[in-house]
């Protein structure tokens, strides 16, 4: 056979029952329930409900109380009802605990509407559990006021079994309601027995081991229901007809519908009369769609068998056609009318898929293309039928058949609106059912399933027509909230930014984007938000916000300490505005916003590249060679930003190339004070907010261009001197233009550090320079004596002159304050030993250090930073047996200091190092249990956050493979292995617990694969190494390790070669 005629659909009770009520007598109905107005308030009460008139809902039902007294059970549980559609299961057991009488029927009633709700929400457990015991209570036979409940729970629990594929389970069920004395209506009885039978029909069909024993327990079944004529009579005709084509005997079937037919037209002919007059369609339930289906079924069957057989020839050739096409009846004939008069059915999409199955067929066998009048409109309403009924499986919370009833359909009409919303709601249901599935293959096949879907509609539909971008990108929106709806953020992520990468044509797309991204920002989560940003930067770029990503890029580096990158993007930004050829203040904030970064980053790298070059000449490995950088401003912008900084520049280069870079920042910001000046001010200016705006980047402008000249740097004394006195040009221009600025102490320390430090050759020039820097600091003491330049003049003037690349003078001038300790206070000495500290003069530091702690006098709050301070310099200087003495002396002295788990951090380290070179086995292993005890420590009291653990987890690593390291250099080997296995062990704990959808402990889980990968190598674990170099290549499909991974992987591959062997 080709493929299975029945199908898994399973009516609702609503569906089922109401078409049986309302059958008329020709069809022997039954009669209409006494109660019928009392059902009719309760459907209209949840018809409120469903709409979310939860206030008006609540009034009816206090209506209904009044109207129907003698209905107390059924208003109970509909008021609990109310409780449970909010989810709200506490308050609902709550309320039936208040019942007097717990074994009342009134509770019984109420405890299976808690079961209802509870398999609704996906907690089936505890809704099987409100079900069996409510069945066993009345084994059968419940007292007359709970039949009807009893009876429709029960069927509901047979419906909730079928779709957990539970059948055995579900078959038990139908089984005890069909031979119970549940007082169950006869049209109820009727479907039960079909519904039973039927089940037992398919079940034979998917396990042919046990298909006789099923068929044999159906068959009587069948024969039983067609002692009565009504709509079950006719559909059971159908299934005793499959009943003879499961047992090969398809003449036998085909008689049994040859036979019925009369009677199953008038079936049909009675329920489309029926629809008609209460305007419904009933046609689904048919019993002529589904004779006439499986008649062609069984026609396009054996016509596939032929084929398969190779009966092709001569007056097999005959049969076929007659089969497919020319007999009476034929498949083709039997599959259209199907589809064209029944496209509500479960079959009708079958019946189409089958239509074109077999025009291939007859073209291929026979060269012939037969033509079917079936119009676009009869397309179209098939489709919406088959639209309407994968929705109804869907809200109705039946997800496998959702899925199974959408594909069917989306296949057939797939760049359609409804289709977009079907793909929505197959991914929906895929979550569902990934979320509830009981093994892990299950929970992995739904998983896989959701996230095709979402990459399909992320990508089918972005570029089609602008209806259909809206209606998919729309989806994509409400799939994102679903996530966030059912606390999957992580997901909703993942959805949100494939419609921004995908949808940048969305009417909503840029103005969410930008929302999203500065609801990030705001959050200071800057690296996601910087992915927004460069996503609008780079797809929209059409949109005006466009704009303003790119300068919220520069803000996020700027942020996170990307000096190269916020450059980048800064220029970018003001170039684009630029482009427009129309000046504005924004083009000039936005090119002074530029300067300011470009000048901080080359002031760091000129710093940097001086004290690396001094660093060099003490070790006299120095190349002094004369650099070759522009002077001033002759370097052009073109030249700056063409030359990266790359990783291994000699101190020279390091120095040129900031040079390069500040002579651009002085060219600029020149261009700048041209732009403010009085003639073309007004250009760059529309408000008086612009205005006065622009005064303070002219303020600050003076400030910046001599911060740029003082940075300036060259072997050639007259060229130092030169910029020096441009620096002293800037200043004084702030000065004399803004001389109420609030950094006026600032400019005064400057103004009078750099006269104070320039010597011009000339005497009396130096003399005046010198006169001059007096006077500044005169002015400084006298005009603003409480502030801290006045204050603290040589610690600040110190600090300056490093700030300014003159590094000699200001270590010079912070060492003065400790000649004259007396005047500074405990605190400013720390202050200083810390900067000294930074400027990496770990002598002075140390002395500093030593120093604030004597005058400290007892006072914790300073001789705890000082001690810290002494361990770290102790530590920079490679003295970690000293700073392992210090830094116990802290956490004996001051266990409960804000720096101990600083301290501990540091004892890690330090006792790591400590043991590299301590010949003592014992003292060895008392540093390393030091460590470990000093990193499980941090660990425990600062890991309040997932990254926090995830660090101590790595470091605990890292000290045991840095162990092993030193075992080995001792010709350990027995304690270097077990070393090594315990990192590794550490590195597998860390890996196998960690969350790999926490993006902040990501690069942390990255470092510990590559860590750990090599070790199990080095173990000859080959299986293990090559399972995690897999998992890193999933994981970090791009990532810093990967070519190494990769090399990882092939040792591991030929590892194993070689074990086979």
């Amino acid at each position: 056979m080709a493929g299975s005629f029945l199908k898994k659909t399973g009516l609702t009770v609503a569906a089922a029952f109401v078409v049986a009520m309302c059958m008329p007598n020709a069809l022997n109905a039954q009669q209409v329930d006494n109660d019928a107005a009392l059902e009719l308030e309760f459907v209209y009460l949840e018809r409120l409900e469903a709409a979310g008139f939860a206030n008006i809902a609540e009034a009816v039902l206090k209506d209904i109380e009044t109207k129907f007294p003698g209905a107390k059970v059924q208003i109970k549980i509909k008021k609990l009802a109310q409780l449970l559609a909010r989810g709200k299961f506490d308050e609902a057991r709550a309320q039936i605990a208040k019942e007097p009488n717990q074994d009342s029927v009134e509770v019984w009633g109420m405890k299976c509407s808690m079961a209802d709700y509870y398999f609704a929400f996906g907690k089936y457990d505890e809704s099987f559990a409100e079900y069996k015991s409510f069945f066993n209570k009345f084994s059968g036979n419940p007292p007359e006021e709970l039949r009807k409940i009893y009876n429709e729970s029960y069927y509901k629990f047979a419906q909730m079994l079928l779709m957990l594929d539970r059948d055995e389970e579900a078959l038990k069920a139908y089984e005890a309601m069909r031979t119970g004395k549940s007082g169950m209506p006869t049209h109820m009885q009727r479907q039960i027995a079909f519904e039973n039978a039927e089940l037992l029909v398919r079940m034979a069909e998917e396990n042919p081991a046990k298909k006789d024993e099923y068929i044999k327990r159906a068959a009587p079944i069948v024969e039983n229901i067609l002692w009565t004529q009504d709509l079950w009579f006719a559909r059971a005709v159908a299934l005793l007809a499959h009943i003879k084509v499961v047992n090969n005997d398809l003449d036998g079937a085909s008689d049994v519908i040859k036979d019925n037919m009369p009677m199953i037209k008038q079936m049909d002919k009675q329920l489309m009369e029926m629809g008609k007059e209460q305007n419904q369609d009933f046609s689904r339930l048919s019993p002529l769609a589904e004779s006439r289906y499986l008649v062609g079924q069984m026609l396009h069957n054996e016509a596939i068998r032929m084929v398969e057989a190779g009966e092709t020839t001569g007056a097999n050739a005959d049969k076929i056609k007659k089969l497919l096409l020319a007999g009476n009846p034929n498949a083709m004939t039997e599959f259209a009318n199907v589809y064209i008069r029944y496209p509500a059915s479960s079959w009708a999409p079958d019946a189409g898929l089958r239509i074109e199955q077999i025009k291939q067929m007859a073209n291929d066998l026979f060269g012939l293309s037969p033509k079917l009048n079936i119009t676009e409109e009869q397309r179209a309403t098939v489709a919406q039928k088959q639209f309407d009924n994968a929705s109804l499986s869907y809200n109705q919370n039946q997800f496998e058949q959702a899925i199974e009833a959408y594909l069917l359909v989306i296949n057939q009409y797939p760049e359609e609106e409804r289709s977009i919303v079907g793909i929505g709601n197959m991914i929906r249901s895929a979550c569902k059912l990934q979320l509830t599935a009981k093994d892990a293959e299950t929970k992995a096949y739904y998983k896989l399933l959701e996230n095709m879907l979402v990459g399909h509609l992320a990508e089918r539909f972005h570029d089609k027509e602008k209806i259909i971008i809206e209606a998919a990108g729309n989806e994509m929106l409400g799939i994102a909230q679903f996530y966030r709806d059912n606390n999957m953020s992580a997901q909703a992520n993942v959805v949100q930014n494939l419609f921004y990468e995908n949808y940048s044509s969305h009417s909503l797309a840029a103005q969410l984007l930008m929302g999203d991204a500065e609801k990030l920002y705001g959050e200071e989560s800057y690296e996601e938000a910087l992915k927004l940003y460069e996503i609008l930067a780079k797809n929209y770029k059409k949109s005006p916000l466009s704009y303003d990503a790119i300068k919220r890029m520069a803000d996020c580096y700027s942020k996170l300490g990307d000096a190269k990158n916020e450059i980048k993007a800064r220029e970018l930004y003001y170039k684009r505005i630029e482009a427009q050829k129309k000046p504005s203040h924004e083009l000039l904030l936005a090119k002074y916003l530029y300067c300011r970064s470009l000048k901080a980053f080359a002031v760091s790298e000129m710093k940097a590249g001086k004290l690396a070059l001094e660093l060099e000449k003490k070790g006299g490995n120095a190349k002094v060679e004369e650099e070759t950088a522009p002077e001033g401003e002759e370097a052009t912008e073109d030249q700056a930003q063409g030359e990266e900084v790359k990783k291994q520049l000699t101190p020279i280069q390091r120095i040129s190339q900031a040079q390069k870079y500040l002579s651009v920042v002085i060219k600029e910001l020149g261009v700048i004070e041209k732009w403010l000046s009085p003639e073309t001010i007004i250009k760059y200016q529309a408000s008086t907010k612009e205005s006065e705006m622009n005064q303070s980047i002219l303020e600050s402008l003076y400030f910046d261009k001599a911060h740029a000249y003082s940075s300036l740097y060259s072997k050639d004394a007259d060229k130092t001197v030169k910029y020096k006195l441009s620096a002293i040009e800037q200043y004084r221009k702030l000065r004399e233009k803004f001389p109420e600025s609030k950094n006026m102490p600032m400019v005064l320390m400057q103004l009078g550090t750099l006269l104070s430090s320039v010597k011009q050759g000339d005497e009396a020039a130096d003399a005046k320079s010198m006169e001059e820097a007096q006077a500044i600091f005169a002015e400084l003491a006298e005009k603003y004596p409480d502030s801290n330049e006045a204050k603290n003049a040589h610690f600040v003037q110190g600090k300056t002159l490093i700030e300014l690349g003159y590094r000699t003078q200001g270590v010079a001038a912070l060492k003065k304050m400790f000649e004259n300790a007396k005047q500074y206070s405990a605190g400013q000495i720390y202050s200083a030993a810390e900067e000294l500290y930074e400027s990496k003069d770990y002598a002075t530091a140390l002395e500093g250090f030593e120093l604030a702690i004597e005058k400290a006098e007892g006072n914790e709050s300073i001789i705890t930073p000082c001690t810290y301070g002494k361990a770290k310099v102790l530590h920079a200087q490679k003295k970690y047996e000293e700073a392992v003495k210090v830094l116990d002396e802290f956490q004996e002295k001051y266990p409960k200091s804000y720096l101990l788990l600083d301290v501990l951090d540091l004892m890690s380290v330090c006792g790591v190092e400590a043991a590299r070179n301590e010949s003592d086995v014992k003292k060895r292993i008392e540093l390393f249990n030091n460590s470990m005890k000093a990193i499980k420590l941090v660990r425990q009291y600062r890991g309040t956050t997932a990254k926090a653990i995830a660090e101590a987890e790595l470091q605990m690593g890292r000290i045991l493979e840095t162990y092993a390291e030193i075992a080995k250099k001792w010709d350990d080997t027995k304690r270097a292995d077990d070393y090594m296995g315990r990192a590794s062990s550490q590195y597998q704990k860390f890996i196998m617990s960690a969350n790999v959808e926490d993006a902040e402990i990501l690069p942390i889980v990255e470092e510990a694969y590559a860590r750990d990968i090599p070790i199990s190598i080095s173990l000859k674990l080959f299986d293990s190494a090559k399972e995690d170099c897999d998992t890193y290549i999933s994981l970090f499909p791009n990532g810093k390790y990967l070519s190494k991974i990769m090399l990882y992987k092939t040792q591991a591959e030929q590892g194993l070669m070689s074990q086979s062997k």
